[in-house]
């Protein structure tokens, strides 16, 4: 869940609730937080600034903070509210419960198979033990029985991997879930409920807890997608003006 997440900007003496992730929605890179001053007073903006002089990108918009964080924190709310992302979760969860149950199946056998070939193995160090097999032998047969342990162990470890990952995002989607039911009695139409959340602060770790990812291109245009990293995807919402 924390896999390439990014500390909070210091930018201003300024928490910052998207600083890690907000996306340039026209090439993909991360939206950088600075601040400007003015004789009125300074001024805090996110905009997207690629890193060498040699690439372009059109979104050279600067996007008011406040402004861009309270929208993002309202397109949340409204696919949490209207249970649009816990949809995405429960088709991801369906998926992997399938998964699961056939990963499980194919526990049991490997299991089975490698004490089937830990019973091989012993047999031919008996039978080199009585001279029935020579070294030669016996070193290429220990070796077959070798190599496919080594082969079924790999695959062991990459289905108990499954599992862990199951749970992880079991865990994921109840956080959400209980984000949700959290704020289910005081919804009020029009009103922002992740002011109910807390700071900046809080706000971030909701947004985590979730696999929350924003991207917003030249236009304003903002789009949540989760980004829940077990098998490199990303559940995409739909596009929303704010």
């Amino acid at each position: 869940m924390i896999a390439g997440n990014k500390s909070p900007s210091k930018v201003g003496d300024r928490e910052w609730e998207l600083t890690g992730l907000l996306f340039c929605g026209d090439c993909g890179r991360r939206m950088h937080a600075y601040r400007r001053n003015k004789a009125s007073g300074a001024n805090f903006y996110y905009r997207c600034r690629p890193s060498s002089e040699l690439v372009s990108c059109p979104n050279r918009k600067s996007h008011p903070a406040e402004i861009l964080e309270w929208n993002t924190e309202l397109l949340f709310m409204e696919m949490v509210s209207t249970g649009k992302l816990l949809d995405l979760f429960d088709q991801l969860v369906e998926e992997r419960v399938g998964r699961d149950g056939r990963s499980t199946v194919r526990r049991a056998a490997i299991v089975e198979r490698l004490a089937d070939l830990d019973r091989e193995r012993q047999g031919y160090v008996r039978l080199a033990a009585r001279g029935v097999l020579s070294d030669h032998e016996l070193d290429e047969e220990l070796n077959r029985v070798d190599e496919q342990r080594e082969g079924l162990q790999a695959e062991l470890r990459a289905c108990e991997s499954e599992s862990r990952e199951s749970d992880e995002l079991s865990s994921m989607r109840a956080s959400l879930q209980a984000f949700r039911d959290q704020f289910q009695d005081i919804q009020v139409p029009g009103e922002n409920l992740m002011l109910f959340a807390g700071g900046p602060a809080d706000v971030r770790s909701t947004y985590l807890r979730a696999g929350a990812r924003f991207n917003v291109d030249q236009a304003g245009k903002l789009e949540l997608n989760l980004h829940i990293d077990l098998d490199q995807r990303v559940l995409q919402s739909e596009r929303t003006n704010l």
